[in-house]
């Protein structure tokens, strides 16, 4: 598994940025899924928007410690109901493709958000909501150079292969890939047949997969929980054998894993 890169979210690496560069150090770690947002909490970046001090600032401290971003982390809610909050969700996202720019990340990802039940976020009107308010930062992605990665919920808006194929068909660009996290495409209903959903997401979405998010998860009581990768009920196998054909082998971030557990699980990965 050597051709792989691992990697762990900073915030799961530390509470603050200056600790996460110092532990992601000590325990090996060069490869940071970065929520700026959250990492960097001490800044207001809804009220700041784009600093290039802020961000060459930062920017130096990532090389200090040889961190590379295979993903900056701007999960907004995309079709938020309320027009203000969704206004500066968008905003938000917009200003961090230029973070994300400056950083030379891979990808800048997000979740496509809810509104309201399940019902209607997954209705017609919704997807045509987001549709409209993912089209311009696309746009600005293209003139940046830079790729925005869209993750499946199956609980939002694109909740599925089918609908994400759907969505990259309808927004057809280079500048747009997939964060694939097949524990967060399954529920209660469908997690017996995740073999079909993990080989439809790889025969639909094939190389526009750029990152994959591995936790595992569990059933207990009738209700799904995540779970260390290799600890629970995902068929880590079937996945990696579809990573392996893959023409170019997309970034690896572990999810939902304690800083603790990071190094003896890449070890039982590997193994």
């Amino acid at each position: 598994m050597n051709k792989y890169s691992f990697g762990l979210r900073g915030h799961d690496i530390a509470d603050n940025f200056s600790e996460m560069c110092v532990n992601a150090n000590k325990y090996n770690i060069d490869t940071l899924q970065f929520a700026l947002a959250k990492t960097c909490s001490d800044i207001n970046f809804d009220a700041v928007g784009y600093d290039k001090n802020i961000s060459l600032k930062i920017k130096e401290e990532l090389q200090k410690y040889k961190l590379h971003v295979a993903v900056l982390g701007c999960y907004i809610n995309p079709v938020d109901k309320n027009p203000e909050t969704g206004n500066i969700q968008l905003k938000r996202f917009e200003n961090f493709l230029n973070y994300a720019k400056d950083f030379d990340a891979d990808v800048i990802g997000t979740e496509t958000g809810s509104a309201g039940t399940l019902e209607e976020t997954h209705s017609g009107e919704i997807y045509l909501k987001f549709l409209n308010n993912m089209s311009p930062l696309v746009k600005k992605a293209e003139e940046l150079g830079v790729t925005i990665a869209i993750e499946p919920v199956w609980c939002y808006t694109i909740h599925s292969v089918e609908t994400m194929k759907k969505m990259l068909d309808d927004i057809k660009s280079p500048n747009l890939s997939v964060i694939l996290d097949v524990s967060n495409m399954l529920n209660n209903e469908n997690y017996e047949t995740q073999n079909s959903v993990i080989e439809k997401a790889f025969d639909y979405l094939g190389d526009k997969i750029s990152t994959i998010h591995l936790k595992d998860f569990d059933v207990v009581n009738g209700n799904k929980i995540f779970a260390p990768a290799g600890k629970g009920l995902l068929n880590i196998e079937l996945l990696f054998k579809n990573i392996e054909l893959m023409k170019k082998a997309p970034q690896i971030i572990l999810d939902e894993l304690p800083l603790a557990m990071y190094n003896e699980t890449i070890k039982r990965l590997s193994e």
